[in-house]
């Protein structure tokens, strides 16, 4: 009896039945024939699948090596193997964990929105009071400032070679004076000095003051000294009655000199704003912001540093949100295919730590130093809007949640391990302490340093409880992190 193709239709037996053994050889052909050309249609299938197969294997093997167990390279890192297991996470853990997540997520929308919402105030005012017709000289004059003196200044080249910006020639040459008048009570004007290329650090001297009528006494100013492009606001607080009390514009006069010997003619430009500013007693009255650091700041384009580091913090942020929830939804498409995911909980915490948590903490530090700071974008926003002159706290409550939330998704690892020591001695107990408090410092490093340094300025805390908590998590994250590699060199070599 000849093979039969499984499958065969009758009639194609009948056929090829009276053939005997040789229906058998065609029949393997044809069949090979028929396979051959599958495979070459569904190649792209094909490869696909096996594309399937590979990233499926990798994903098991990330998830359940010990090799990629990250309890296992802290062992090998603190050279505590033997002391240090990888705890079970069960499913309440992992529920615990995505509402973390969850909740975390729903608070850095939130920070995101108000990172934006600060952005676009801010790039408004700044179309609406900088647009061209508002640039004079190069100055940007806001709806309460008074231009009051423009023009560059050119200095006859003086005996000697060479630019003395450098400190060790200060032979002050010829002086040229400028007369320009104010009409701010008490006056407070912002001066700016620009040498221009080819020597734009040419060293200078600025000595201003004015005489009050007849019967007067003349006003000075202790002179100023500097070198390079500079800008500073005066604020004269203590007045004479007379002067204030008078509606009058006041005619100041100033005399700007070179410090050095200059072969060539050197060129300055000299910018004295005015400042007519209504709700200038606000703007002192309030303790977050210091007005002539403020002004000062935005006329000397610092704005677009403070501007910039706003920008690079919202979209840092918005990537963090985007990773923060990739990360979630995996973990809770694990979690409803397969209640138990221990281990991929455990690898996805370290992974978000480093990849998501730290720079987010970062992010938020960056954008309470670049809107918050004294001279930072709100209070920039002072000068122009009075509203901004309110008193705004950093850490609001939505903030202090973001920060928190944060916080806790950074130090989530403590959850990860279990220290199992040798022994039982007050010694063990000591170093697992240790241990713990170490990786609570390093997860929260950013943060630390961020409340360290800005604390007082910035963060209006005072307390000595936060500078004693931030202190030591800031020296013993940084010590841990200065002296782990160092530990392991010598180990090597040793």
């Amino acid at each position: 009896m000849p093979d039969v193709i499984p499958g065969a239709s009758v009639a194609l037996e009948d056929v090829l039945q009276p053939e005997g053994r040789n229906t058998s050889v065609r029949r393997s052909s044809l069949e090979a024939q028929s396979k051959s050309a599958f495979v070459g249609y569904g190649s792209v299938a094909a490869s696909a699948s096996r594309t399937s197969a590979w990233l499926s294997d990798s994903a098991f093997w990330l998830e359940h090596s010990k090799q990629t167990d990250p309890v296992m390279w802290m062992g090998w890192c603190l050279d505590v193997q033997d002391e240090l297991r990888p705890r079970k996470i069960r499913a309440s853990g992992v529920v615990a964990w995505l509402l973390l997540q969850c909740l975390g997520n729903i608070f850095q929308i939130s920070l995101l929105t108000e990172i934006g919402t600060h952005l676009t105030t801010y790039e408004h005012t700044l179309q609406e009071f900088c647009r061209p017709e508002h640039m004079r000289g190069g100055v940007c004059l806001g709806p309460s400032w008074n231009l009051s003196f423009s023009r560059p200044l050119t200095f006859m080249p003086n005996s000697g070679q060479g630019d003395a910006s450098g400190g060790f020639d200060f032979v002050v040459g010829e002086d040229i004076k400028i007369e320009f008048p104010i009409a701010s009570k008490p006056p407070t004007f912002l001066i700016g000095v620009e040498p221009l290329s080819p020597f734009e650090h040419a060293a200078w001297k600025f000595t201003f003051g004015q005489h009050l009528g007849f019967g007067g006494f003349p006003i000075t100013i202790p002179p100023v000294h500097g070198h390079g492009s500079r800008y500073w606001v005066q604020v004269r607080r203590t007045w004479p009655r007379f002067s204030l009390e008078s509606n009058s514009v006041e005619h100041w006069s100033g005399f700007l000199a070179l410090a050095g010997k200059y072969s060539d003619s050197v060129t300055v430009n000299v910018y004295i704003i005015d400042s007519r500013i209504k709700h200038a007693a606000d703007i002192h009255r309030q303790q977050q912001c210091s007005f002539e650091a403020s002004w000062q700041n935005f006329n000397e384009r610092h704005s677009g540093r403070h501007h910039q580091v706003l920008n690079r913090a919202w979209y840092f942020t918005w990537l963090c949100l985007v990773g923060s929830t990739l990360s979630t939804g995996v973990m809770l498409r694990r979690f409803l295919h397969r209640i138990e995911g221990g281990n991929l909980l455990s690898r996805l915490v370290v992974l978000k730590l480093f990849l998501l948590d730290l720079p987010q903490q970062l992010c938020i530090a960056l954008y309470i130093y670049a809107w918050y700071a004294q001279n930072g974008l709100r209070c920039q926003m002072c000068l122009f809007h009075p509203q901004h002159c309110d008193d705004e706290y950093p850490l609001h409550w939505s903030n202090l949640m973001v920060c928190l939330f944060t916080i806790m998704s950074s130090c989530s690892n403590q959850f990860l391990i279990q220290i199992v020591p040798r022994k039982r001695h007050d010694e063990e107990e000591l170093v697992q302490c240790c241990l713990r408090i170490g990786m609570i410092s390093l997860s929260t490093l950013p943060f630390s340093t961020a409340t360290l340094l800005l604390s007082f300025s910035v963060l209006q805390l005072r307390s000595l409880l936060v500078y004693f908590i931030a202190g030591s998590l800031c020296l013993v994250g940084w010590s841990s992190l200065l002296c782990l590699p160092l530990t392991a060199i010598c180990d090597d070599d040793f």
